[in-house]
């Protein structure tokens, strides 16, 4: 008998989740450095904080996520969650409490939620993710074909 349940990515390792996400959701022109950057960790602040003012993001798979579609952090974790999202997702955040964790998904929203720091959901690696940025009204939804 087949399995047609979705494929398991809410438990894959961060590294997968960070690469992915810089070969899907950063500019071409930037990923190489993005790399790097993402993987030495004196540097990776960095990283964050040219993503904080979501500089670097390849804007072709970013998709603002307007008040009217959602607007508190349970209806955020709903809109990832029907677009595939598991119930897990990899930080990557300004906030070093919070970087590089693996989190149950509205936890992490519910944590992220207010704060005005840069923050990245992975949720499939690749093709599914949040971004918070620093500035208000900065909450976009990655989505990588």
């Amino acid at each position: 008998m087949a399995n047609h349940s979705k494929p398991q990515t809410d438990l894959l390792p961060g590294a997968v989740h960070e690469e992915m996400f810089v070969q899907s959701f950063i500019e071409k022109a930037r990923r190489e450095r993005a790399l790097v950057l993402m993987k030495t960790p004196a540097k990776r602040h960095e990283l964050t904080g040219k993503l904080a003012h979501l500089n670097w993001l390849d804007e072709r798979y970013a998709t603002q996520v307007p008040a009217s579609v959602a607007h508190t952090s349970d209806e955020l974790v709903a809109l990832l969650k029907r677009n595939g999202a598991g119930q897990y997702a990899w930080v990557i955040s300004e906030d070093k409490t919070l970087d590089g964790r693996q989190l149950p998904l509205d936890e992490a929203m519910k944590t992220i939620w207010g704060i005005c720091q840069f923050t990245a959901l992975s949720c499939i690696p690749g093709k599914l993710a949040f971004v918070r940025g620093e500035s208000m009204k900065s909450e976009y939804l990655l989505q990588h074909p």
